[in-house]
């Protein structure tokens, strides 16, 4: 487990992340341990290793997709010696890099998806400035116009889901994420006048 997270952590550090972190990492298990939540082994390596890749712009391929990849890359490397076998199962990374896939358009597949998903989108209704300023750091390179209208589609599909939190534990949030984002599109929307 050391080498894995050393190679998360090296992932999560390279200069261009501002919000894509190790601290957007330790904000999701912090919030399941607020929560009472008890995070799965398969939920745990999930939110470990769901942001490993964060291209800006992350090409033919999603970003969520290449860290599935790489997630099953390193889980198969972790090898336990006295015991002369892998440390997890194909049956373990599989559900990892399912879960890991479902984050890209934030739909569940697996029960055990749905809390890692609402953990991921909490920063839509927790310390959404903040973290939106960040976001908007990472993008900068693009080109303000392009981050803005990448942002505004977004923002607008997450408020013409049914719900933004697909599991029943986050729906508290909800209220605040709406909030935030109508906030956000105004913004935009005065600032294009």
């Amino acid at each position: 487990m050391i080498e894995l997270y050393k190679k998360v952590t090296k992932s999560m550090s390279e200069p261009h992340r501002k919000y894509h972190t190790m601290r957007h990492i330790g904000e999701m298990f912090a919030l399941a341990s607020t929560e009472y939540i008890g995070l799965s082994r398969i939920q745990h390596l999930a939110i470990l290793l769901h942001d490993v890749v964060y291209n800006i712009p992350s090409g033919d391929i999603s970003n969520e997709e290449l860290s599935a990849v790489k997630a099953g890359e390193w889980l198969r490397d972790c090898y336990v010696p006295c015991m002369h076998s892998n440390a997890y199962s194909e049956e373990t990374i599989s559900a990892v890099q399912q879960i890991i896939r479902d984050t890209e358009k934030a739909i569940p597949t697996t029960k055990e998806s749905a809390i890692v998903i609402d953990l991921d989108l909490s920063g839509l209704a927790l310390n959404y400035w903040e973290n939106r300023e960040l976001i908007f750091y990472e993008f900068a390179h693009i080109g303000y116009d392009k981050v803005v209208s990448g942002r505004r589609s977004w923002l607008i599909s997450m408020l013409e889901r049914d719900s933004i939190f697909v599991s029943d534990h986050f729906q508290f949030l909800e209220k605040d994420a709406v909030k935030n984002i109508k906030q956000e599109l105004q913004i935009i929307e005065d600032n294009d006048e």
